[in-house]
């Protein structure tokens, strides 16, 4: 639903900007490609799911760290500003932050570490059908693990991890 809606607002932009602007609906390419089909966590990432603020992610995080850390620098700064991105768009909404947003990104630059050690280690690149269980173990998984683990050690059960800033 998520991707469905996401697209429909994105297509609904394109249909006044288009004529508005006149730019050609060529220069407006599709929000995604088959994400759910996807046979790693790179290629998830990096071409299937949306790439409107890839730039403005590798800018804010990636670079600034891969000067430091190099290539590994790039992937986890890169998922870090994403991360922080997401969380501050949670405050602005009024819905608080939330640390379980930052690590589920950041665990997605572990998982792409883990993809390039596994092609280090066999030459090959993780794909086929354990590469999509991967993928979506990584997604779904990830995310439900970042909030079943934080919520164990919350006091309250039933309270929201939310803190406001002052």
């Amino acid at each position: 639903m998520f991707i469905l809606g996401f697209n429909m607002f994105y297509n609904l932009v394109i249909l006044v900007a288009v004529p508005l602007l006149g730019h050609s609906p060529t220069s407006w390419p599709p929000l995604f490609d088959r994400p759910w089909a996807s046979a790693n966590l790179h290629d998830f990432w990096a071409k299937n799911w949306h790439q409107l603020l890839r730039q403005t992610f590798l800018v804010m995080g990636g670079f600034p760290l891969s000067y430091i850390f190099g290539k590994l620098g790039l992937v986890f700064g890169t998922f870090l500003a994403s991360g922080l991105f997401h969380n501050w768009a949670m405050y602005a909404m009024g819905m608080g932050t939330d640390v379980r947003v930052v690590l589920f990104f950041v665990g997605q630059a572990v998982g792409i570490g883990c993809e390039r050690l596994w092609r280090r280690l066999t030459g090959r690149r993780v794909s086929g059908w354990a590469g999509t269980a991967w993928v979506w173990l990584c997604i779904v998984g990830g995310g439900q693990g970042c909030s079943a683990y934080l919520s164990c050690s919350r006091p309250h059960k039933d309270e929201l991890m939310l803190v406001e800033f002052s």
